[in-house]
């Protein structure tokens, strides 16, 4: 975090919110208090991301305590800049690369290069048989999304 902050006051930076409560869950262990952070987490509205917090208070004062510590804008979706361009939590795209590599990292550079070439061409190519056979205009991840955000906003009045 300090190398990231060092770089500037405009750079943003959040941490993995899934490694953040595995260190939660250390001392902070059961499913109700996971449910209540991620929603927490998860909460587009500081509304909501309040009420998911005093959930988590009500089931425990010590947990509530040690996630009031973080900034909401470094765990929460609703504390999250407007100017942000990603809202995503988790790294997981960049433990599923690595992962995908694991093989490739201990070859020479020029064989890691090409293996990486390899893995990204297929990668490509693989994505774009599977979105020409996709019959819809926006993609199916983005499509779940608008259509739970549909589903989500009936219940929603603008008042």
């Amino acid at each position: 975090m300090n190398t990231i902050a060092s770089i500037g006051d405009n750079v943003e930076h959040r941490p993995c919110v899934r490694h953040l409560y595995e260190n939660f869950r250390k001392r902070h262990a059961g499913e109700h208090l996971k449910e209540a952070l991620w929603a927490a987490a998860r909460a587009n509205t500081m509304p909501d991301f309040n009420r998911a917090m005093e959930k988590l208070k009500s089931l425990s004062e010590a947990a509530w305590d040690e996630m009031r510590q973080y900034p909401p804008g470094m765990w929460s979706r609703a504390g999250y800049s407007t100017h942000t361009c990603c809202d995503s939590q988790v790294n997981n795209m960049c433990e599923a690369f690595n992962s995908s590599i694991i093989e490739l990292r201990e070859q020479p550079i020029i064989s890691l290069i090409e293996g990486l070439n390899f893995y990204m061409t297929n990668r490509i190519v693989r994505l774009m048989d599977y979105m020409l056979r996709y019959s819809c205009d926006i993609c199916p991840m983005i499509k779940k999304i608008l259509d739970k955000a549909k589903k989500d906003a009936n219940n929603r009045s603008p008042t």
